[in-house]
């Protein structure tokens, strides 16, 4: 009995030791669950998987023609697992050529830095050791066939990922309107159209194998990423770079602060080419830097002259035969007195606005609108300005103008002030946009920047030409104002400009004093010219404005014009459908016979040319290079070359056949400038001996 009683005391001590170890357990178990040591979490953490996003590639911003603006490349890193599962004999034995190979590879450590480095892995059971960073393609290519990575079915511990890079092909064309692409505060198309060219986003199974650090567990993906969109544009990649040469050029001369140049399709409102550049004064450069066409409002000055002058030709049925006697070229309203740069007398009002008489313009404007200044304010509207003109980029800034008579500011004298572009700030876009909607005929064309979007290289979605407003002006007054544009051209403040053209412009000048700090400079303006060519027929129209040219003589016509005329010259060359009209010399144009402006140059292209247009020429030599002359309206082709041992005459040719004429004898050549060649360093004739040569291209 007593041996019974024994044996029941220790099934129960059992019993009891049993439970308490029990509960140990538990609580173990829910104490890790709650409070897990850092011990157990770094074992938890490293069989930790996880459903990823993996990011798509990023659509493209393409030009017009398709050439890349903004692009996706993608680059490569590469890691090493240690504990990968590899043949370490085999690894051992392939070290050294391994070390090798890749220092060779990347070119920034040497091969025994290498082999230090995966040593030291082996020793820490390192399982994410960073071996290289920004591979190209051609640089992985490379590393795929280094010894003992090579034999693909066997394991070898490197993880290949694969990024992509933004990039631009074209460098800092058109780097503002592209814009950035970035995690935040991303601007330009980047931005606009993040939703399309982002893409969606897709899924993996990953593996956490050490820190916060992710490795995929196999090559599917359990959601496939979705590519983004292609943006296709409606930049042109030449007309972008010749704007940008050409503002870069004239406001280097002029040491300027910045400038903006807007080429507008005059049918479409679509934008052929945006350029802005800024002066850094810490660089000494010009940059990208804002994208001002768009966002910057100023005082336009004289190119507001067209709207003032309309607005009182519709409302006073006014002829432009109709005279205005402006004096001595002085207007004294209460205290101000409106000034011309020069007395132009008694003269109609095509003169006035060919000559930018402020003295005339005030007084029409007065004339019409003295009594009812409301009803001025209201053709402002009436044309669009103070309201966006909805163009498919953010950031548009908005114009300023006075809606109501009551409005705080307004005086006796913002009636005038107004009409000549001051008391009110525009933003260079909506200047174009409405000089490109009297070229058009009255119809107000919404500006775009994207016009198609793309998926796979076939068509999503093609966005035609909106008019955003139409009928604002009788066609009547509306062919007014397309002879007074005509009329600055030919016998006014922008016939010096296009005095040789040989095609007909139409536009305006504009030369703004500039408020700062409380008070108009003194010293500075601010430039523009706006308008549209050919004059019979416009196809495209044009805006470019130049800030605070550090100049004596910053006349719009002066400075922003030629620009404009550099744009036209390369469409007219360039597009046989734009008439041969040379410039008249009075506002009623007489059609001139037209001789093709040719540079000298290659003597078969030269030839081609000739015969494509169709004009008729004498052939007095059969040089490679020849010179093109037009005598008594004829035009003949003659030698240029020069003896094998002489520095050639380059005079007259464009840069590419420049650069072949004089490296072709062995000399080192710099330039400056562009156009054709006016000037060369070296008299041509001189012995040829390999020396430095400078040409000048204007």
């Amino acid at each position: 009995m007593n041996e019974l009683k024994k044996i029941s005391v220790r099934i129960y001590v059992l019993y009891v030791v049993l439970c308490v170890l029990a509960l140990f357990i538990i609580g173990k178990v829910f104490y890790i669950q709650a409070i897990p040591n850092e011990d157990a979490q770094r074992r938890a953490a490293q069989f930790t998987y996880q459903l990823r996003d993996i990011e798509p590639e990023r659509g493209r911003i393409l030009a017009a023609d398709g050439s890349p603006l903004s692009t996706s490349i993608p680059e490569f890193e590469i890691r090493w697992d240690s504990k990968g599962g590899y043949n370490i004999e085999r690894f051992n034995a392939k070290l050294d050529s391994l070390s090798a190979g890749i220092a060779e590879i990347l070119g920034t450590k040497t091969a025994a830095e290498i082999k230090l480095m995966f040593q030291n892995a082996v020793g820490s059971n390192n399982r994410y050791m960073k071996v290289g960073d920004h591979l190209n393609y051609n640089q992985l290519q490379r590393f795929k066939k280094l010894p003992f990575i090579k034999e693909k079915k066997l394991k070898n511990g490197f993880i290949i990922l694969q990024k992509e890079k933004r990039a631009k092909p074209f460098g800092a064309l058109a780097a503002r309107t592209i814009g950035i692409f970035r995690e935040s505060n991303m601007v330009g198309l980047e931005a606009s159209y993040d939703s399309l060219l982002r893409g969606k986003v897709g899924k993996q199974m990953q593996q956490k194998i050490a820190g916060d650090t992710w490795m995929p567990m196999t090559d599917e993906y359990v959601v496939e990423p979705e590519p983004g969109f292609d943006v296709v544009t409606t930049l042109d990649v030449h007309l972008q770079d010749a704007a940008q040469s050409s503002l870069r050029h004239t406001m280097e001369v002029n040491r300027a602060d910045w400038g903006c140049v807007i080429l507008m399709e005059v049918k479409t409102g679509y934008i052929k080419a945006l350029a802005n550049l800024t002066y850094d004064s810490v660089a000494k450069k010009f940059y990208e830097i804002e994208n001002l066409a768009l966002t910057q409002s100023v005082e336009p000055g004289s190119t507001m002259k067209l709207a003032s002058l309309l607005a009182a030709i519709e409302e006073g049925n006014l002829d432009l035969g109709k005279v205005v006697h402006t004096g001595s070229g002085e207007f004294t309203i209460g205290s101000h007195t409106l000034k011309d740069v020069k007395a132009c007398g008694s003269i109609t009002i095509e003169q006035v606005f060919a000559k930018s008489s402020n003295v005339g313009t005030a007084m029409i404007v007065r004339d019409v609108f003295g009594s009812k200044p409301q009803k001025f304010l209201d053709y402002l509207e009436k044309f669009g300005y103070g309201q966006l003109v909805g163009i498919d980029l953010l950031g548009e800034g908005k114009s300023i103008v006075k809606r109501t008579t009551k409005e705080a500011g307004w005086s006796d004298l913002s009636l005038t002030q107004m009409a000549v572009g001051y008391e009110l700030q525009v933003t260079p876009l909506h200047q174009l946009c409405f000089y490109n909607a009297i070229a058009n005929g009255g119809r107000f064309m919404k500006p775009r920047l994207v016009s198609e979007i793309r998926k796979n290289g076939l068509t999503y979605e093609k966005f035609e030409p909106v008019v955003i407003r139409e009928n604002f002006l009788r066609p009547e007054t509306i062919a007014k104002g397309r002879k007074l544009m005509e009329a600055v051209t030919t016998i006014g403040t922008g016939k010096k400009t296009f005095a040789n053209s040989p095609y007909r412009a139409a536009g305006k000048t504009g030369t703004a004093r500039i408020y700062e700090n409380g008070h108009y400079l003194e010293t500075a303006h601010r430039a523009s010219f706006v308008g549209y060519f050919p004059a019979e027929n416009p196809k495209y129209s044009c805006i470019v404005v130049i800030n605070k040219a550090r100049v004596f003589e910053a006349f719009g016509g002066k400075i922003a014009a030629p620009v404009f005329r550099d744009l036209a010259n390369i469409l007219f060359g360039t597009e046989l459908d734009i008439p041969h009209n040379a410039m008249g010399n009075d506002s009623t144009f007489v059609a001139q016979p037209w001789i093709p402006t040719i540079l000298s140059g290659e003597s078969d292209a030269l030839r081609k040319a000739m015969a494509h247009v169709q004009f008729p020429y004498a052939i007095q030599t059969d040089a490679q290079f020849v010179r093109a002359e037009v005598l008594n309206g004829n035009m003949a082709l003659s030698s240029k070359d020069a003896s094998g041992n002489q520095v050639p005459d380059v005079r007259g040719m464009g840069l590419t056949d420049a650069l072949y004429v004089l490296e072709k004898r062995g000399l080192k050549v710099s330039s400056k400038g562009y156009g054709k060649v006016v000037s060369q360093s070296i008299l041509p004739g001189t012995k040829s001996n390999h020396q430095n040569i400078q040409i000048t291209l204007q």
